[in-house]
C-alpha cells in the first residue's frame, strides 16, 4: 500500500493540451476515481502515472518513492487494461503467473501467489482453462488476479468495466469495491461512467480538457458542486438561467417564475435543482417554491417514473419519483396530467 503523488503534471501532443498542470494527492489504500468524457485526459494520466507514457514536465511518486523517471517495470504497479490483455495461449494460472516468472521468483512462491490471487477473485477452480473458455466477466477477474498477484504498491484500472453488459457490469462493480476494500490497497480508476463512479469511489476527480474541475467524495460533488460542468456530469440535474443579486435570497428565472433559496451569499444567474429533490402533490400550498405544473413527458422505468413537469411560465423540471409515491397521492403519469410541483429553498443551489 502507499500514497500516489502527482505534482504539475502536464502532456502535450503537437498543440494538444492533453493533461494540463494536474496536482493531485491520493490517500493510502484510498480508491480514488479519474472522471470525465472522452478525451479530457484521465487515461493519459493513468498511462503517465503506469510509465507507458512520459510527461512533457511534473513529478510522480508511490510513497516516498520519486518514479516519475523509472521505467514501468521499477513502479511495482498492478495495472488492469479496459481490454482485459491476457494471453489466449496460455492458462488462466499462466497468465496469472506472467508477473511474477518475469519477477523470477521460487516456483513454489508462484504457485501460492497465482492460487492465493485466482481464490480471492473465485477463479481457483478455474486455473486450468484458457481465455477463450471463458465469459466476459470471468475474464476481466482473471486480469485483476494478475494485476494483484504481483502484491503491487498501487492498482490501476483503465475503464475495466466498459466491455461487459450491464447486468455483468453491476455484479463486477460489486466485486471489484469489496476486493479493494479487502486488500486495502491504493487504486486509482479511470472511467466516464458516473454512477460506476460514485458506487465504488471514495473521491472523485472530474477532468474536462485536462483540467481538474472538482475533488470530492460523491456526496460532495452531487450537492455542492464546483461548476456547471461538474453539476452536469454527477447525476441528473435541472438548470434555470435567471439572475440573483448579492445578499438577496429570491432567485428570478428568465421567464419571470421566482424561485426561492437559501444562499445570499453571491449573485449568480443559474441555479440547479436535482430531480430527486422534487416533490410532487395534487394541492398546492403556501410554502416556497410551490408551483402548479402539467406533465410534458413521461417514461416508466420499472420502479420508478422519470417525468418533465412543465409550470406555466414556461420552465420545465425534469423529475424522478417512484411509482409508489404516485400511486400514493393519487398523481397520474399520463402526458397532459396536471400536478403541483415543489422543492425546498435548499435545493435550489446557486452556481
Amino acid at each position: 500500500m502507499a500514497t500516489v503523488t502527482i505534482e504539475n503534471l502536464r502532456k502535450i501532443y503537437g498543440d494538444f493540451v492533453a493533461v494540463d498542470n494536474m496536482s493531485l494527492e491520493v490517500k493510502d489504500g484510498e480508491f480514488l476515481i479519474l472522471l470525465g468524457p472522452s478525451g479530457c485526459g484521465k487515461t493519459t494520466t493513468l498511462r503517465m502515472l503506469a510509465g507507458f507514457v512520459e510527461q512533457n514536465n511534473g513529478r510522480l511518486a508511490i510513497g516516498e518513492r520519486d518514479v516519475t523517471a523509472e521505467p514501468p517495470y521499477r513502479r511495482n504497479i498492478g495495472l488492469v487494461f479496459q481490454n482485459y490483455a491476457l494471453f489466449p495461449h496460455l492458462t488462466i494460472f499462466e497468465n496469472v503467473a506472467f508477473g511474477l516468472r518475469r519477477r523470477k521468483l521460487p516456483e513454489d512462491e508462484i504457485k501460492l501467489r497465482v492460487r492465493e490471487a485466482l481464490e480471492l477473485v473465485r477463479l481457483g477452480h478455474l486455473e486450468d482453462r484458457y481465455p477463450k473458455q471463458m465469459s466476459g466477466g470471468q475474464q476481466q477477474r482473471v486480469a485483476i488476479a494478475r494485476a494483484i498477484a504481483i502484491r503491487p504498491d498501487i492498482l490501476l484500472l483503465d475503464e475495466p468495466l466498459s466491455n461487459l453488459d450491464a447486468k455483468l457490469r453491476l455484479q463486477v462493480r460489486d466485486e471489484l469495491r469489496a476486493l479493494q476494500k479487502k486488500l486495502n490497497i491504493t487504486t486509482i480508476m479511470v472511467t466516464h461512467d458516473q454512477d460506476e463512479a460514485m458506487y465504488v469511489g471514495d473521491r472523485l476527480v472530474v477532468m474536462q480538457e485536462g483540467k481538474i474541475q472538482q475533488i470530492g467524495t460523491p456526496i460532495e460533488l452531487y450537492n455542492n458542486p464546483a461548476n456547471r460542468f461538474v453539476a452536469s456530469f454527477i447525476g441528473r440535474t435541472n438548470f434555470v438561467e435567471g439572475e440573483i443579486a448579492k445578499g438577496e435570497t429570491s432567485f428570478k428565472a428568465k421567464s419571470g417564475t421566482v424561485i426561492a433559496t437559501t444562499a445570499a451569499a453571491r449573485a449568480s444567474n443559474e441555479i440547479v435543482v436535482r430531480p430527486e429533490m422534487i416533490e410532487l402533490s395534487a394541492q398546492k400550498t403556501d410554502e416556497a417554491n410551490c408551483f402548479d405544473a402539467e406533465i410534458t413527458s413521461s417514461v416508466f422505468l420499472g420502479g420508478n417514473i422519470e417525468i418533465v413537469a412543465t409550470l406555466p411560465m414556461g420552465d420545465a423540471f425534469t423529475v424522478i419519483t417512484t411509482v409508489k409515491h404516485l400511486k400514493d397521492r393519487g398523481l397520474a403519469a399520463e402526458i397532459g396530467s396536471r400536478l403541483v410541483l415543489s422543492f425546498s429553498p435548499e435545493s435550489a443551489v446557486l452556481m
